[in-house]
């Protein structure tokens, strides 16, 4: 199999993006809802300290559910 440059761009481009949506993107020591929001946001086109901005002001990262409530 031949790898094009295309291609491989667009491996590059999903490994970065998975790495992006796997990470503590706010610095809270949580991996949570509001770190995949900043990624997709940034993803986007938005900038990142932007996108922290707009997280900070209505956070949803912590759940307050009860265990196994939905």
């Amino acid at each position: 199999m031949r790898l094009t440059e295309t291609g491989l761009r667009l491996a590059i481009r999903e490994m970065i993006t998975r790495q992006m949506m796997e990470q503590d993107q706010n610095d809270d020591g949580k991996e949570d809802f509001d770190d995949v929001r900043i990624a997709r946001m940034v993803k986007g086109g938005m900038s990142r300290e932007d996108a922290i901005a707009l997280v900070k002001k209505k956070p949803m990262g912590d759940s307050k559910r009860k265990s196994g409530e939905r």
